[in-house]
């Protein structure tokens, strides 16, 4: 179970985990889990991507954060022992287990390497949210849409992202970064086919700073 390092666990640990864990698949935009749902375990992504969505109290959807396969989700309100703050979306077909509750608390007991790791992971989640924060805050459009590009393409440069995703993701709306796109593509810097985008010049998009669009 690759992000959680289950497999550095005491052979007992691990057992009890895979005896307890529970297979589950999603279609492209099938829901995880809702957000208010109970959190009451947490999930290993096998295979494919999924997207936390937040709903402002505006109606707007914002992609906050994205996870890929070999990382696990729903563990900051299941820590946090309250309901879950954010919906999970399939964006593409996934592939994931969950874990009850009654097994990570096991782990935590019996292997302090896993709580260590959950550690790592939620104050990695902290340093990028703070800065995150900082760029949206005092960059313009056509900045956040640069570094988005290269943000979503490291993650997974085989998805086929889609305006309002990149949108979400950057707090903006879709016709803003197709502007945005169409600049940074008559710069050179991108190539668009269709929803396709290539990166052309990845240091020339994380060099852009605040400009007017």
């Amino acid at each position: 179970m690759a992000g959680l390092g289950l497999e550095g666990l005491t052979p007992a640990c691990r057992a009890f985990v895979e005896a307890r864990r529970e297979a589950r698949s999603y279609k492209r935009g099938d829901r995880v889990y809702a957000v208010g749902a109970p959190a009451s375990g947490i999930y290993i992504l096998r295979k494919g991507l999924v997207g936390l969505v937040y709903q402002s109290a505006k109606g707007s959807d914002h992609l906050l954060r994205v996870f890929k396969s070999g990382q696990f989700f729903g563990h900051r309100s299941f820590f946090a022992d309250e309901p879950h703050h954010a919906t999970a979306l399939a964006l593409e077909v996934v592939e994931a287990d969950f874990v009850p509750r009654e097994a990570v608390e096991h782990v935590f007991r019996m292997d302090p390497k896993f709580a260590r790791i959950v550690i790592e992971s939620l104050a990695r989640e902290l340093r990028h949210a703070e800065i995150w924060r900082v760029l949206v805050s005092e960059q313009d459009v056509l900045a956040r849409t640069a570094h988005s590009v290269v943000i979503l393409k490291d993650l997974d440069p085989e998805h086929p992202w889609t305006r309002a995703e990149i949108a979400n993701f950057c707090a903006s709306t879709a016709p803003s970064v197709v502007r945005a796109l169409t600049e940074l593509e008559s710069r050179g810097l991108i190539r668009q086919s269709g929803r396709s985008i290539e990166i052309i010049d990845r240091w020339g998009l994380l060099q852009i700073e605040t400009e007017t669009v």
